[in-house]
């Protein structure tokens, strides 16, 4: 019989209950997509992103298109909220607008054109108002490390005029943004007054992803928070490869890592949202994806499951060949009950969808980086299963996800795959969790018990850099000032009603 894969976090549950390390930490895996399925990932997982308004909250999409038909599926752990299911149809209805009025044989417009397209329609705005409550929250928990990481950086950059002067840029704009989004929260009566706020902090948070990763300075600033990255972490101020953007936009994660601040990782999630929205406005007016958005998508939400296993993490370390201290102080096998993750709802959902004939695209976009249980299932397990029993599952390809970020979070539950004994000649479930097992039993052989920076990732924006944009480091900074006189006036207008 295959192991219980749930003992496996059992442990990890156990590891963070008796020792301050947190839960069980595997290396972090990244998933290198083709071209077609990167593009289709990266509208998913966008689409997951700009669900999320609280930080406990994880989302998982999958898109299906075929000729007049487009379809959304769309899970969350403990169920999609009505107020997001409203959400996302108002933005997917927005962005089928937006495609419809793009002439159907012209080239796509430039990027400046389909940003002003942002501030005609209320998608950038709608976007940001929904995740709003997420994103204060993360921006207003700077741990205790940011005073202290930002004053060494500046000794750090002290003889280096340039570098100093664009970091200190990048705090000037992390400062508007932060004084910005404060008057968003303090609430307003006035609707037309809150829209406006949303709408600056929009542009203020625009102004700091365009210096980020679309202007001329661009490479600079990567190479520049690379190194003040890597010294953080005591390594060698040469990186070996240049950080660009950041993978994990897990905005629930605590920024204190054991191996130094990473800023290149604050910076992206705080632009995080940005980059979403424009990723769906510049799909949403491309040739080749708008008539997924131009055939009022429907959407079907995947109702949350939740699943009991048992439990038996001293056979699990005996069949490990623990040391009989480890493996004595577990109790006796358990019964849990835990929640699916959506993104297994999502993989049972379209493996259903397989065996009734459809056909949906080979990418689960998830609003953070999967953990280790679903990643085992989807990328590893999966493909395996297919290569072992290889024309027998007729024309089902391995799915896409963006990757892991290693942890073995508590609960988790491993899906129920019975369904495909219908279907199938063999008992897909069972080896499945076979598969599985294997994969995670080779990963904690090589446990890591340590966080790591993040690699490079949401994408490189190579094709999103503004062209004929000098030095826009100076433009920045003008911009910087202007909000920031516009935000001291109007904290002293409030200042003074009360």
């Amino acid at each position: 019989m295959a192991t219980s894969l749930e003992s496996y976090f059992y442990l990890s549950s156990s590891n963070h209950a008796n020792n301050e390390s947190g839960p069980i930490v595997l290396p972090r895996e990244t998933e290198v997509a083709e071209k077609q399925d990167k593009s289709l990932l990266r509208v998913a997982s966008a689409l997951a992103f700009i669900c999320v308004r609280d930080q406990k909250e994880v989302y998982a999409v999958a898109i299906r298109f075929s000729g007049q038909s487009s379809v959304i599926f769309l899970a969350e752990n403990y169920g999609v909220p009505r107020e997001t299911e409203i959400f996302l149809e108002t933005v997917v209805s927005e962005l089928g607008q937006l495609a419809r009025s793009q002439p159907s044989r012209e080239e796509p417009p430039n990027l400046r054109d389909t940003v002003q397209a942002s501030d005609e329609t209320p998608i950038g705005t709608l976007i940001l108002k929904h995740t709003f409550p997420k994103f204060f929250s993360s921006l207003t928990k700077r741990d205790s490390t940011w005073d202290a990481r930002v004053a060494s950086i500046r000794v750090y950059l002290a003889e280096r005029s340039r570098d100093l002067k664009l970091f200190q840029i990048i705090l000037q704009q992390i400062g508007v943004i932060y004084r910005s989004a404060s008057l968003l929260q303090s609430r307003s009566n006035d609707a037309l007054q809150m829209n406006r706020r949303l709408t600056a902090l929009y542009g203020d948070l625009s102004t700091l992803e365009t210096f980020i990763r679309r202007s001329n300075e661009r490479d600079e600033l990567a190479r520049l928070l690379a190194e003040i990255d890597r010294t953080s972490r005591g390594l060698p101020a040469e990186p070996d490869s240049i950080i660009e953007d950041d993978l994990d936009l897990d905005l629930t994660e605590n920024n204190t890592l054991k191996d130094g601040f990473s800023m290149t990782r604050f910076i992206f999630r705080i632009i995080a949202v940005n980059i979403h929205i424009r990723r769906l406005l510049r799909l949403a007016v491309s040739p080749t994806y708008k008539s997924f958005f131009d055939n009022y998508p429907i959407i079907k939400y995947c109702p949350p499951v939740e699943r009991s296993a048992v439990v038996d993490p001293s056979s699990l370390l005996k069949t490990m060949n623990a040391h009989e201290g480890v493996v004595t102080k577990y109790e006796l096998p358990e019964t849990i009950t835990g929640p699916l993750h959506a993104e297994l709802s999502i993989f049972s959902t379209l493996l259903q969808e397989s065996f009734s004939g459809e056909s949906p695209y080979p990418a689960i976009g998830v609003s953070k980086l999967s953990c280790v249980g679903c990643y085992a299932i989807i990328a590893k397990a999966f493909p395996q299963v297919i290569k072992e029993h290889e024309g027998q599952m007729g024309s089902m390809n391995p799915f896409i996800i963006q990757g892991t970020h290693g942890k073995m979070y508590w609960p988790w539950v491993a899906p129920d795959l019975s369904f495909a004994t219908h279907f199938l000649p063999f008992d897909l479930d069972l080896s499945m969790r076979i598969a599985a097992d294997q994969y995670l039993r080779e990963a904690l052989a090589q446990y890591i018990d340590s966080r790591c920076l993040s690699d490079s990732s949401i994408g490189s924006g190579t094709s999103d850099r503004l062209e004929g944009v000098g030095d826009f480091a100076e433009t920045a900074m003008q911009l910087a000032e202007i909000r920031d006189r516009e935000i001291s006036e109007e904290l002293a207008q409030l200042d003074g009603m009360i």
